[in-house]
């Protein structure tokens, strides 16, 4: 495992990335930027590393907020937007934005009333893709008819009954990048407790 990374440490210095990043300094204000260029080092050297596909994780806490939850959002979401746009520009210098997803993913989502200060844990929440090869610009599945609280879907206190699985989103996805067919019950086991029409098609999320 030290070998491990010990080999890895060196691959990533002798790498240099194709667009301007912001200096070391400025990572200590967006931790999400930092994680971003180590994933586009990563994908900078994945043919030295011999890496067909990878997944990576990224992760920017702060958003289970009750208090000032309009001011924290902007700033939370302004990391997002900064981390996001250097890093796609960064995958299309590299010629690779083509072959790039990212999705997005929340323990939680929120209620559509407050507690008193904000809203609070719910369930249902919405996802966003974005890449190369993304239908994008529109929106998938459909928007609940009804947020009023005490409608089909709330469960109490404006929690939301999710009406399409995560495995909506994550199964094109991972067909796309070569699943077997076979291969869909082992990695996704919760499939046979849907419908197939709460499923997007790859075709239709993805461009090809």
């Amino acid at each position: 495992m030290i070998d491990n990374v010990e080999y890895l440490a060196g691959q990533l210095q002798n790498v240099t990335l194709s667009t301007t990043w912001p200096e070391p300094q400025d990572w200590s204000a967006n931790r999400l930027l930092k994680q971003f260029k180590t994933i586009s080092k990563l994908v900078a050297s994945r043919t030295t590393r011999k890496a067909e596909r990878e997944f990576f994780y990224v992760e920017l806490g702060g958003f289970d907020t009750h208090n000032d939850v309009h001011e924290t959002l902007d700033e939370l979401f302004a990391l997002v937007d900064e981390g996001l746009d250097v890093f796609v520009k960064e995958m299309k210098a590299q010629g690779v934005f083509e072959s790039v997803v990212l999705v997005t993913t929340s323990d939680f989502g929120r209620t559509m009333t407050s507690n008193g200060k904000g809203t609070d844990h719910g369930w249902a929440g919405n996802t966003f893709v974005l890449g190369g090869n993304i239908r994008g610009g529109e929106i998938y599945n459909e928007f609940p008819a009804s947020l009023v609280e005490g409608n089909l879907y709330d469960v109490g206190r404006g929690r939301m009954i999710p009406k399409y699985p995560w495995e909506s989103v994550m199964l094109p996805i991972a067909e796309w990048m070569g699943m077997d067919a076979q291969d869909k019950s082992t990695v996704f086991p919760n499939l046979q407790n849907f419908n197939s029409s709460r499923l997007l098609p790859t075709s239709m999320l993805f461009n090809t």
